[in-house]
């Protein structure tokens, strides 16, 4: 992960937006699959809100995927905990829903 964190400071160095995007991407994921589902989507959604900026459709898919895949698990996680209001506030799953369907 420690590469990841050097991509995103190196991209926001340079000015490197879609570098930036691409680090979050990665971070997101790794999150993820740490089961930090908090800091997942996080990173998910800071790519997600450069992508858009970018007005980069491709990556705006990857990124409304990879927010997708991390509250499904977090769904998952809900399921054998039942404590999903400590992994994800319900107001993040409304973001993604809105921010995805391109509501907001």
């Amino acid at each position: 992960m420690t590469g990841y964190w050097q991509d995103l400071e190196t991209a926001e160095k340079i000015g490197d937006r879609q570098g930036q995007a691409k680090a979050f991407g990665n971070l997101g994921n790794t999150f993820k699959s740490l089961k930090n589902f908090p800091n997942a989507i996080r990173c998910c959604e800071a790519h997600l809100e450069i992508t858009r900026e970018l007005n980069d459709k491709l990556g705006e898919g990857r990124a409304c995927y990879n927010l997708g895949n991390v509250h499904h698990a977090v769904g998952k996680m809900a399921l054998t905990t039942n404590d999903v209001s400590q992994q994800v506030n319900s107001q993040s799953r409304t973001t993604y829903t809105l921010s995805c369907s391109g509501v907001l």
